[in-house]
């Protein structure tokens, strides 16, 4: 784990001016594809018949059926992935990440609620008034 950038007292400023932050790059390619690889891993149990390990995963999001159904969701949504894979569990709790939250929010100490996970396959193509689908394939990384 490599240590989190200082925010400037500028940084906290517009945050809290502008409610949001273009700060960069937080975590590693190599990390993010592997919390790609460890939500695919869950995704498949889930479509298998899921795994109780945690409460949250028994309700919230549809098991098992038909993978190859005309009518799926918009959206797969997974809450709080922390309790189940370790990869997660880690990664929520990395100071380049609760350390930047610190700051932004002015104290010391910080929470989390529940994680939640989004995901919009590059097969469900419909647009939403929040997302958008490149069937051409992933986006590239931004130039910030």
């Amino acid at each position: 784990m490599t240590s989190p950038r200082p925010l400037s007292d500028e940084q906290v400023a517009v945050y809290a001016r502008e409610g949001y932050l273009r700060y960069g790059e937080v975590l590693a390619p190599g990390e993010v594809e592997d919390m790609c690889t460890a939500l695919a891993r869950i995704k498949g149990e889930e479509a298998a018949g899921g795994n109780d390990s945690s409460p949250e995963f028994r309700t919230g999001h549809r098991r098992g059926g038909d993978p190859e159904a005309v009518e799926k969701p918009l959206y797969d949504q997974y809450v709080n992935v922390w309790k189940r894979d370790p990869l997660f569990e880690r990664i929520v709790r990395d100071l380049r990440l609760t350390s930047v939250a610190q700051r932004l929010l002015g104290t010391d100490r910080i929470r989390l609620w529940h994680d939640h996970i989004i995901s919009k396959p590059l097969t469900r193509a419909a647009i939403s008034g929040f997302t958008r689908t490149s069937t051409a394939g992933r986006w590239p990384p931004p130039t910030w």
